[in-house]
């Protein structure tokens, strides 16, 4: 906002106004064009002046979380050195409500809160979903949204490939001739999303033969621990769903491959390496005409609070098509006896 001198709000004014909450951070030092330098009580006056109204719990809820995630000290993607920053938010995010907006039906879901009385705990009231006997119970259109890793990534990619701009390859054509090393997700045909993808994520794999398996790098490398043996040989031939193939060229309809970082390796060289395999992978399918997408889990063994990701990847093939797992992947699931199996 420190940007945009007083005698040019009006002009941003218009967009804002479409907006049911506003999240707003403001300089407190100098800067290149900072030319609006002012206290958050200015900022306040001025916005609700407006007719945005400041919300002084939202706004402590919200840097609060700030502060939390930056003592996690989480990675950016940006190199393994990096780590994300969220200085200006801890410090002067301020959040608005526009009252206008956030009273329409569209945004019922907006500060949602159980409201039913479930006892007391130390003096303080607890709450429970409403539903029981005689209550009624929210429509699911006054829930929260739902929000997800997934969402995140794609905010990543997003901001990543406007950052790396003098990068992305305008030509947006590949032939045989292209090396793997060129290929980016800005010249990659457009396909469907795969039947295999859209099964996975409905959980639905009734009706249709084992899915094969490409595993990486023991597709390149065969066994090297107990711990490959039990993932790779064990896990993915013992399943009635999967089927190990030992062909990095499967290029198999419903073909899955899964990402395996128990490798000893740091996690940049790993995540480098498979990159450049998948980068291989996906000009052979091109060039022999088939769809250069496929699904990929990535299964992180080191046991880390947040799981690694491999962002190169999530950019060269899309987000929708990467998907990450952790090694308690059967954590609260049951046995199916008579599958012999993990209950999906």
């Amino acid at each position: 906002m420190e940007h945009v001198g007083m005698n040019y709000m009006r002009n941003y004014l218009p967009t804002l106004r479409k907006s049911a909450l506003i999240f707003m951070t403001t300089s407190r030092w100098g800067g290149w064009h900072h030319v609006e330098i002012h206290s958050d009580s200015w900022w306040i006056r001025k916005f609700e002046a407006f007719g945005f109204k400041y919300s002084p719990e939202m706004t402590a809820e919200v840097r609060s979380w700030a502060t939390k995630e930056n003592n996690l000290k989480v990675p950016a993607p940006f190199g393994a050195s990096k780590q994300y920053n969220p200085q200006h938010i801890f410090l002067s995010m301020k959040v608005f409500v526009n009252p206008i907006v956030a009273s329409l039906p569209r945004h019922d879901h907006l500060f949602y809160e159980s409201g039913c009385f479930d006892g007391r705990d130390k003096g303080v009231h607890l709450l429970r979903e409403c539903g029981k006997d005689e209550e009624s119970k929210l429509p699911d259109s006054y829930r929260p949204l739902n929000l997800t890793l997934a969402m995140d990534r794609s905010w990543e990619v997003l901001v990543l490939r406007a950052l790396d701009q003098k990068k992305v390859i305008r030509d947006h054509t590949i032939s045989k001739a292209t090396p793997y090393e060129a290929i980016n997700i800005t010249t990659l045909p457009e396909q469907p999303l795969p039947e295999i993808l859209v099964r996975i994520r409905q959980r639905n794999f009734t009706k249709m033969p084992p899915i094969p398996v490409v595993a990486w790098p023991y597709v390149h490398h065969g066994v090297r621990t107990a711990e490959h043996k039990h993932v790779e040989e064990n896990g993915i031939n013992e399943s009635p769903y999967l089927r190990l193939s030992q062909d990095a060229n499967d290029f198999n309809e419903n073909v899955v491959w899964v990402g395996d970082t128990g490798w000893g390796a740091k996690w940049d060289l790993w995540c480098d390496e498979f990159e450049k395999v998948v980068r291989k992978t996906m000009l052979s399918r091109i060039k022999k005409g088939f769809p250069p997408r496929w699904p990929v889990y990535i299964v992180d063994f080191t046991d880390q609070a947040n799981p690694q990701r491999c962002q190169r990847l999530e950019e060269l093939m899309g987000i929708e098509y990467i998907m990450y797992s952790t090694r308690s992947i059967g954590k609260g699931r049951g046995w199916d006896a008579a599958k012999n199996w993990v209950k999906l």
